[in-house]
């Protein structure tokens, strides 16, 4: 009897524990900003033109985004942008309908203050070389229970950044292109 009420302790401080990180894992829709995107008369894609600025009031996180993606990703794709800031970090997720579906999942650009040295451990992921000598990590795709897209990191001036993209292209070139864009770019 003893080693029921013991198990039955255990169990529900594992599962409210579990249910706990789960809630601060999922993003609060209403939080995020949801933004149309746009295209200007010319066809070119402006939505970080419109996004950047209102993400950039809430973090002091300098923002790094691909001026333009890799072939055959495209801006102009995109239906659908959520983002958000922080003060020490923030995200900017596109999608190519209008629902946050992960079938919809275009690209996730993101930049945070760096608490302590990130690892990244040999078996994940690959050092490359990006523009100006930045080191850089690549991850592949990976498949599980569901599949994770590539992701490219780096480390600039004591913050992290990420570029994942979902792209047909061969993802190590592609991420290294829309990474090497965004350093290029510049903070925005």
């Amino acid at each position: 009897m003893l080693c029921r009420k013991a198990l039955f302790v255990i169990l529900t401080v594992f599962l409210f524990g579990l249910m706990v990180s789960m809630r601060a894992a999922c993003q609060d829709p209403e939080d995020d900003q949801e933004f149309e995107v746009s295209t200007s008369k010319s066809g070119d894609h402006v939505l970080f033109h419109e996004v950047v600025p209102r993400i950039k009031s809430k973090t002091r996180v300098p923002i790094f985004v691909p001026s333009k993606l890799p072939a055959p990703n495209k801006y102009s794709e995109a239906q659908l942008m959520v983002g958000d800031g922080e003060a020490n970090k923030y995200g900017i997720g596109l999608y190519y309908e209008r629902s946050r579906a992960n079938v919809n999942f275009m690209g996730f650009f993101a930049g945070e203050k760096i608490q302590r040295k990130p690892r990244f451990g040999a078996a994940f992921f690959e050092r490359v070389v990006l523009t100006n000598g930045i080191t850089g990590y690549f991850h592949d795709v990976s498949c599980g229970g569901s599949c994770a897209p590539a992701e490219i990191v780096w480390v600039k001036d004591g913050f992290i950044y990420t570029i994942q993209l979902r792209t047909l292209a061969l993802p190590k070139g592609a991420l290294i292109k829309a990474a090497n864009s965004a350093i290029r770019a510049g903070a925005r």
